[in-house]
């Protein structure tokens, strides 16, 4: 066990190629320790919520160390992670989610507005999180 030591490491997007920074510059770590915490305090928040084990939840986060995140606390706390290729295009995307019915969505603030918008096609999602 070595909770300290390092999990993930990030490109910041802003500075990821600028090479004359120090790799801590160009980007955003996470330890194994760190993840843990995290993904823990997230899970415990989505079972307050009401997430049960089983409960399909559609993860729209772009890649970064918030998505892996998301991803441990999704396992942790036993939902089914619904993770979509956004690059099939905007209406295989909602034809997807339609199908797939999640009771939630994680997602950027631009996801939530779509979800918004579509209330009739995602009646179920109730457990949302930007």
């Amino acid at each position: 066990d070595q909770p300290d030591q390092l999990a993930i490491a990030a490109p910041k997007p802003a500075v990821a190629h600028n090479r004359e920074l120090a790799l801590e510059q160009r980007y955003s770590t996470i330890t194994f320790s760190e993840l843990d915490d995290i993904s823990s305090r997230l899970a415990a928040g989505l079972m307050q919520m009401g997430v049960t084990p089983g409960t399909r939840l559609a993860l729209l986060v772009p890649p970064s160390i918030d998505f892996i995140t998301w991803v441990f606390a999704l396992l942790k706390s036993g939902a089914v992670s619904i993770l979509i290729d956004p690059g099939m295009g905007k209406d295989n995307l909602i034809n997807c989610l339609t199908k797939a019915e999640p009771a939630g969505f994680i997602g950027i603030p631009k996801v939530h507005a779509v979800r918004l918008l579509m209330k009739r096609r995602f009646s179920k999602a109730k457990h949302n999180v930007t």
